[in-house]
């Protein structure tokens, strides 16, 4: 959901939008150049989808027009996409990448990682989990995978 907005990612069938609950519904899947869309995730005004082979894709306009949003992120799979504050974060079939500026760029998140394909993300008090292929569940802190630019000037050298 965004705003008023729902969407619905559809295998082989892109994006769709209803802005009456459900009730009717009209493709919103412009620019997307991948139609099987695993994974939504709204950040702000932004809206994010994670397709079958192409990556992420994203829209400023509740899905109307579809741009890449791939930078440093290989064209994966993208089988969740997760949103904690001002980060995403994208479960992909070649681990788990982060971006910090709304998809501009990525980069890996995968330290200790050892299973590559990931099905599902989650957060905690603790920082993020993700569930892999192999039935195995993987845990890092958020503080090592984001940094506080802030506090980090302040330190004394």
């Amino acid at each position: 959901m965004s705003g008023t907005n729902l969407f619905a990612g559809v295998y082989n069938g892109g994006v769709f939008l209803s802005t009456n609950n459900g009730t009717s519904w009209a493709a919103a899947s412009t620019g997307l150049t991948n139609l099987t869309v695993f994974a939504l995730a709204v950040s702000g005004t932004n809206l994010f989808a994670g397709t079958n082979g192409s990556g992420v894709f994203l829209s400023t306009n509740s899905g109307t027009s579809w741009i890449a949003a791939n930078t440093g992120m290989t064209n994966a799979s993208v089988y969740v996409l997760t949103v904690t504050g001002t980060n995403l974060f994208a479960g992909t079939a070649n681990g788990i990448f982060l971006s910090t500026n709304n998809g501009t760029s990525w980069s890996a998140a995968n330290a200790g990682l050892t299973g590559i394909i990931i099905y599902t993300l989650g957060f905690s008090a603790t920082g993020l989990f993700a569930g892999t292929l192999g039935r195995a569940v993987w845990h890092r802190p958020m503080s090592e995978m984001i940094t506080d630019v802030e506090n980090e000037q302040q330190r004394p050298s």
